[in-house]
């Protein structure tokens, strides 16, 4: 009962911006917004097994719905939460061109967790990521108000020289961020799509090694301190396979068990042929994936990872079209970036043995002894 569960709520598909390469782009123009009714029920329907839920508002853009509606959605959860006595948490991924006073009001209400989805700072990016420069005031602005925000950031084949020059810039304005490389889901430019090569491998080694060395740190950088943890302590997944504790409901209603655009053969159901908990797992689509997972965990046996990435997110693994394959996008990038962790890793452990850690990031030193892990 006492085990947060996880509720990825889509207000709308819709967005204003159509980035090239987003997986959702192919319905960007639908302006459906999701029913209070919907809310209500499934927020009903949790209560029933859990008394935390931790609830993700991602789109589409989810600030198309427009600030009266999203406020009344909020009211909606609140009455829910008093109703049921449930304890939320809430957290939003924005394109932030929309943000603004009244916005930022919201969230400090509410006590959201903003992550902002803002690819690179230099002119260059406009073309496959529209107004830049509108979200970087916006930036300011949450930073301003003391939101607690932070940046999703993509990488690809083109920008990928400039990762450490966003790394020194973001760590100038005190941004913390994370980042991701492209996902190469058969809808892109051949250009974007990251080439594993040598020249490649030894960009994003250089990057590392600068980042772990980097002693004027002062931001986290969620995805190199992912890769340390899971090596440094040898028992922290990369993946927790959170489709086992979550599950996402779309505009019209339509009940999936992640936010990720999955066919419709991994459908959970509707909201209002739902009327209990179980009938999220008990369901041909979820056990569609349940099994693919099994699959390709099988797969994996032998890969000298296996025990750190549990054969990686299976949503990532059906957007790049691998599914069980064990050759995928995110599996090789996994892999590459991974084999550059390795040895640094193994080396950080003996200097630390001999409290050598000045010559270490202080960010991930200082997580590092939060965790006991030092």
């Amino acid at each position: 009962m006492n085990k947060k569960f996880y509720l990825t709520l889509v207000p709308t598909n819709e967005c204003s911006l159509g980035c090239e390469y987003c997986y959702t782009i192919h319905n960007i123009h639908d302006k459906t917004k999701i029913k209070l009714e919907y809310i209500t029920k499934i927020m009903h329907i949790i209560s029933k097994a859990k008394n935390s839920v931790e609830i993700l508002f991602i789109g589409g853009e989810p600030t198309s719905v427009g600030y009266e509606y999203f406020k009344k959605i909020m009211e909606t959860l609140i009455e829910a939460k008093n109703k049921y006595n449930l304890k939320l948490n809430f957290i939003i991924q924005t394109n932030g061109v929309l943000l603004n006073e009244l916005w930022i009001q919201l969230f400090k209400q509410y006590d959201f967790k903003v992550g902002v989805s803002f690819d690179d700072f230099n002119d260059n990016i406009e073309h496959h990521r529209p107004q830049s420069q509108k979200v970087l005031k916006n930036l300011k602005l949450l930073q301003q108000h003391n939101v607690k925000f932070s940046i999703l950031s993509v990488f690809n084949n083109q920008t990928i020289n400039d990762l450490f020059d966003n790394y020194i810039l973001m760590n100038k304005l005190k941004y913390n961020y994370k980042i991701l490389p492209l996902n190469d889901n058969g809808h892109i430019a051949e250009k974007y799509i990251i080439k594993f090569n040598e020249e490649n491998y030894q960009k994003i080694e250089e990057f590392v090694k600068k980042w772990l060395y980097d002693t004027s740190c002062v931001i986290q950088m969620r995805t190199f301190h992912s890769m340390f943890y899971t090596l440094f302590a040898e028992k922290i997944p990369l993946c927790n396979s959170c489709i086992e504790n979550r599950v996402s409901i779309r505009p019209d209603g339509s009940l999936f068990p992640c936010g990720r655009p999955f066919d419709n053969i991994y459908k959970v159901g509707h909201i209002n042929n739902i009327t209990k908990f179980s009938q999220f797992q008990d369901n041909d689509g979820y056990k569609r994936l349940i099994n693919l997972k099994i699959e390709k965990i099988n797969n994996c046996i032998g890969c000298r990872y296996l025990n750190v990435c549990h054969g990686g997110c299976v949503s990532n693994n059906i957007l790049d079209n691998s599914y069980t394959d064990i050759d995928g996008f995110y599996c090789k990038y996994t892999k590459m970036v991974l084999d550059i962790f390795s040895p640094l890793v193994k080396k950080a452990k003996e200097d630390f043995k001999n409290n050598k850690i000045e010559n270490y990031n202080p960010i991930l030193i200082q997580d590092l002894k939060l965790k006991g892990l030092i």
